[in-house]
C-alpha cells in the first residue's frame, strides 16, 4: 500500500524540481520524512513520508547510508559522507547530530561512530558534505541503527539520514552430521539457534524445530546463529 503514496508524493516532487535525477528525489523524500514515536528504526524503515515538507522544505539530506559489514579483523576507519543540499534562496545553518543503538538500545563505544561536524552551513541553491567516521575496531560487535540529524537553530528537524552499522562477530567453520533415531546418518541438516544475550542487540530468533535440536550435537556461542551447509555452517 505504500507504492501508490510514494509514487504521488515523487510524481509531485518531480513537477516542483523537473531537474532533479531519481537519486535526489528518493533523497529529498527519505530525508524529510515522519519519525514515528514509539516505533524502533527497524520497525519503521525509511518513515512515513511527509509529501508537504519533501516538496516545500528547503533542505534535504544524504537518505540512508549502510555501513559494513566489517570484519571483526577491521582496524582502519571508514569515512562516509552526508550530504546536505539548500533548495532555498538563503543560506541555512544546520546543526547536526548522531545517534546510533542496537535493538537492545546498546549504544557504540564513544567516539567510534562521529561527525566530522557539529554544524554545517550550506550556502543558497547549493550543497554542503560532512563526514561521518566509523572506527570498527571500536564500535563494539552488534548491529546499530539510528539517524544523522540535521536542525534549524531553534532545534526544529530538518532532515534525518538513515544508518545502519553492522559489526558481526567472528566467523568459524565446523563439520556437521545429523544422525537420525536409527543411529544412521540422516539426510536432512539441521538448524542450530544459540541464545540471545542482553548486549547483543539481537533479536530474539525462532525456537527450531524438536528434529533440529535432536540434530544438534554442541553447543553454540550465546547471541550466534549457526546456519548448516552440505558440508559446513558460518557463525553469524
Amino acid at each position: 500500500m505504500a507504492t501508490p503514496h510514494v509514487a504521488g508524493a515523487a510524481a509531485l516532487l518531480a513537477q516542483r524540481h523537473p531537474e532533479w535525477t531519481a537519486a535526489r528525489l528518493k533523497d529529498a523524500l527519505t530525508s524529510s520524512a515522519v519519525t514515528v514515536d514509539g516505533q524502533k528504526v527497524t520497525e519503521q524503515d525509511g518513515r512515513r513520508i511527509d509529501a508537504r515538507a519533501a516538496v516545500l522544505g528547503a533542505v534535504s539530506a544524504t537518505g540512508t547510508l549502510a555501513l559494513g559489514p566489517f570484519t571483526s579483523e577491521a582496524t582502519e576507519p571508514e569515512v562516509s559522507r552526508v550530504l546536505c543540499t539548500n533548495s532555498s534562496d538563503k543560506d541555512i545553518s544546520l546543526s547536526l547530530d548522531a545517534g546510533l543503538a542496537t535493538e537492545g538500545c546498546r549504544k557504540p563505544a564513544q567516539g567510534s561512530v562521529r561527525l566530522g561536524a557539529d554544524s554545517l552551513k550550506v550556502p543558497a541553491n547549493s550543497s554542503a558534505e560532512v563526514l561521518l567516521t566509523v572506527d570498527p575496531a571500536r564500535v563494539g560487535q552488534g548491529r546499530f541503527y539510528g539517524y544523522v540529524t540535521a536542525a534549524a537553530s531553534d532545534g526544529t528537524v530538518l532532515a534525518q539520514t538513515t544508518v545502519s552499522v553492522l559489526i558481526p562477530g567472528p566467523t568459524h567453520r565446523i563439520a556437521l552430521q545429523s544422525i537420525g533415531k536409527d543411529g544412521r546418518q540422516a539426510g536432512d541438516l539441521p538448524t542450530i539457534w544459540g541464545g540471545p544475550t542482553a548486549s547483543s542487540g539481537t533479536p530474539t530468533p525462532p525456537r527450531p524445530s524438536p528434529r533440529s535440536r535432536r540434530a544438534s550435537t554442541r553447543s553454540t556461542p550465546a547471541g550466534s546463529m549457526l546456519r548448516a551447509t552440505a558440508r559446513s555452517c558460518a557463525t553469524r
